[in-house]
């Protein structure tokens, strides 16, 4: 693992903090502009609704650039998760030296699937 992934591993939350923001301001901006948009149309307001309908189209596409990258961006722990466990898993001295560790990792593992499916 190189030092810019170590970077952005520590950095993770962050980004994920300011992507939440992002979707945040521009939902209730996308909510304002619908808003305004519905009343233009119900008064009856055609150059209103010819002004509003681009600009709330175009917060509705930047809407999405925020959700997307939000929804796929991981937590630290999240990715410490996916990048620690294969690796402890894969580790001879944890499969060699400390079977009985490694024995009680897998049973939990399981029994942690197992209740989750049970769950849902």
């Amino acid at each position: 693992m190189n030092w810019f992934v170590i970077y952005l591993w520590t950095r993770l939350d962050t980004i994920q903090a300011l992507l939440c923001m992002g979707t945040v301001i521009t939902g209730v901006t996308w909510a304002i502009c619908l808003l305004c948009w519905i009343m233009a149309s119900v008064d009856g307001q055609e150059s209103d609704v010819k002004k509003i309908k681009p600009f709330t189209k175009r917060v509705l596409l930047w809407l999405v650039v925020f959700v997307i990258p939000f929804s796929l961006t991981p937590s630290s722990k999240d990715f410490a998760m996916i990048y620690a466990i294969p690796k402890i898993i894969d580790s001879k001295a944890i499969k060699q030296d400390l079977p009985e560790i490694y024995d009680m990792a897998i049973k939990q593992l399981k029994k942690k699937i197992i209740d989750k499916e049970g769950g849902e």
